[in-house]
């Protein structure tokens, strides 16, 4: 049996690393060990450490809740804190010198680097997501060097190893994956597994305390590739052919039998609608549990985790599982019922916060199994489908809309990448109103090469068009950045397009940042934050940053006034002097031009007011008149 690491550096991502969840399946399959973590995989080595020393402090005295200590343990190991030693000390009492001892040991591993044999694995496996998520990817690659037995088993792979794949190498001296694990023995020559074709591990992400957004759906997809070639997409590097039907009503019911029954279902069609047999995949979807008007019922999660106990597929993550029950059901029982859970927890030497055995929670289900089943929700929810990559509105019919509105699709996506497209994309809009699919959504691909006046046009579009035909539209802005670029602006996000700048890009994302990146049919709500006509948005692409942040609290202070009179009194001359210094969007003192023009410097004074100026309204009489 073999020991396996499945490794996801550690950025913010909505949606599970589906080659993990397949790869997860495929070891476990064969009988290996595996283990998955999100984050930086030394302090995988550090957690490890610690489980050893809470199960040796738990011989030396039972009594002592140790677990409850890991965050003082981890700050004394990271910091040597006297705080934390403090409380761990008051706990350990007698026993503070040996448990000083076991600390100082860790401390100087995990400080030097150092990852014992007895912790490292024989294969380890990290996947990478974007290009420009380069440094934690290169740095996850790094660290899962000291945590292999024998390099040749560190393997990479994911959509940014397998678009620069030539560069990670350099980097990293580890030739990556390319593409998908879709042949017989792409990991152990010899095996005939198509890891690809897999279902997909849902137990993998009880692993970790990471909570994707998107944690509550079948993952698959019916189709891969595209028909398009579009410069700016991955797509036609990464899935080149067209793969027009994959059944997933299969696939969905294998996970519901071995990891329980999940809400929505997550399909990551990059063109659905390019496939001649959509109707053979609407139906697929529909006998998957799909069709129009599903509704859900959450299981019961106790339940799960004690199936996949018995099952032997998973014991680190059900037994996490099976606590998460715990700790939620106790706040929800009577005061009798609790004392009877806490008794039988009592017996068995264990606190909330400790680590149970298998033993532990197939004891305590029994007497918790009713009284989960009495405090969950009993009720339904809807369910959705979503084609998350977005259909292509240039192949919308009335034909192909009328069939995913069988389905229970919510939203619908439609790709809404230039002011160019708005034909087809409007009529998309106004077929999907026709066959009542109420709530939308798009991208809207932003600093590429369209203007960013288009960017406004499309949002008050969409505006419009809710408005009109009475739907919910959710509007997406996604900025470009190259898949590759000769400067190396793929790996990360500071590519400009040719029509933007630091301040016009920064200007949008601090909206979309309040907004938490979307935008709503409110027009009071848009025109307020992207101006009610394209000479208002204009305008707040020049202002002040923080005069957009605190849009209302510069405006009472009266700052939005006197800058807005400076900017419109200033010549063509002028504004040739002050604009330079406004796209590279840095305003400290040594980034000011000099200037002789009194109304230039007073106009980019404006710039140089913090927020915390504009938050507590002090130090402001140098730009207000």
């Amino acid at each position: 049996m073999r020991r396996v690491l499945l490794v996801e550096p550690g950025y913010q991502n909505k949606y599970p690393p589906l080659g993990l969840m397949k790869l997860a399946t495929y070891h476990r399959g064969r009988g290996d060990f595996v283990r998955f973590w999100k984050g930086n995989a030394r302090e995988l080595v550090l957690e490890t450490l610690l489980d050893e020393a809470v199960v040796a402090f738990k011989r030396l005295t039972p009594s002592v809740e140790w677990n409850s200590l890991r965050p003082q343990f981890r700050q004394y190991v990271r910091l040597r804190a006297k705080a934390a030693w403090g409380d761990i000390e008051g706990i350990a009492g007698f026993y503070s010198p040996t448990v000083k001892l076991w600390l100082d040991g860790i401390r100087e591993q995990f400080r030097a680097g150092s990852v014992p044999d007895r912790l490292k694995w024989d294969r380890v496996c990290v996947t990478t997501l974007f290009t420009f998520q380069w440094d934690i990817s290169v740095r996850a690659i790094e660290d899962a060097k000291a945590l292999v037995k024998d390099l040749s088993e560190l393997r990479v792979g994911g959509i940014a190893a397998s678009l620069v794949p030539d560069e990670f190498e350099v980097a990293t001296g580890i030739r990556p994956h390319v593409g998908l694990l879709s042949s017989p023995g792409a990991l152990d020559p010899g095996d005939l597994t198509i890891i690809d074709e897999l279902p997909p591990d849902y137990s993998m992400l009880m692993e970790t305390d990471y909570v994707y957004p998107a944690n509550d759906a079948y993952l698959g997809y019916t189709t891969r590739g595209c028909v398009r070639d579009c410069p700016f997409c991955a797509v036609p590097r990464l899935e080149p052919k067209m793969v027009h039907f994959h059944p997933i009503a299969e696939g969905v019911g294998r996970v519901t039998r071995e990891f329980g029954e999940r809400r929505d279902l997550l399909l990551l069609d990059n063109n659905v609608l390019a496939s001649n047999r959509l109707d053979e995949i609407v139906e697929d979807i529909k006998k998957a549990g799909f069709s129009k008007g599903a509704r859900f019922r959450h299981p019961n999660q106790l339940e799960v985790a004690r199936a996949g106990l018995l099952r032997g597929w998973n014991d680190f993550g059900y037994r996490r599982h099976f606590w998460a029950q715990v700790r939620w059901l106790l706040p929800h029982l009577s005061p009798s019922d609790a004392a009877r859970v806490k008794g039988v927890m009592v017996e068995r030497c264990l606190g909330l916060d400790d680590a149970p055995t298998n033993e532990d929670c197939l004891a305590l289900y029994p007497i918790l199994s009713p009284l989960c089943e009495k405090h969950r929700y009993g009720g339904t929810v809807a369910r959705h489908v979503d084609f998350n990559q977005g259909v292509d509105a240039r192949l919308c019919t009335d034909d192909n809309v009328a069939l995913l509105a069988q389905t229970a699709i919510r939203p619908l996506r439609i790709a809404f990448d230039a002011w160019r497209y708005r034909e087809p994309y409007e009529h998309a809009v106004r077929l999907a109103a026709k066959h009542r699919i109420t709530h939308l959504s798009n991208y809207l691909l932003y600093n590429y090469q369209e203007k960013p006046e288009e960017l406004w046009l499309r949002m008050e579009l969409n505006i419009a068009l809710a408005e009109e035909l009475d739907l919910n539209i959710f509007s997406f802005p996604m900025k470009y950045c190259p898949v590759w670029h000769e400067d190396g602006y793929h790996r990360n996000r500071d590519y400009l397009g040719p029509h933007w700048n630091r301040k016009f890009v920064r200007t949008v994302q601090s909206v979309l940042n309040a907004t938490k990146g979307k935008i709503s049919r409110n027009r009071d709500f848009f025109e307020k934050a992207f101006g009610r006509t394209l000479g208002e948005f204009r305008e707040l692409l020049y202002m002040p940053e923080n005069y957009v942040v605190l849009r209302f609290r510069s405006e009472g202070l009266g700052l939005t006034d006197a800058w807005r009179t400076l900017h419109n009194s200033l010549s063509d001359g002028q504004r040739s002097a002050a604009y330079p210094t406004i796209y590279s969007s840095k305003f400290g003192l040594s980034d000011l031009p000099r200037t002789d023009d009194p109304v230039v410097a007073a106009f980019l004074k404006h710039y140089t007011v913090t927020f915390e100026q504009v938050k507590d309204g002090v130090g402001l009489d140098s730009v207000l008149p």
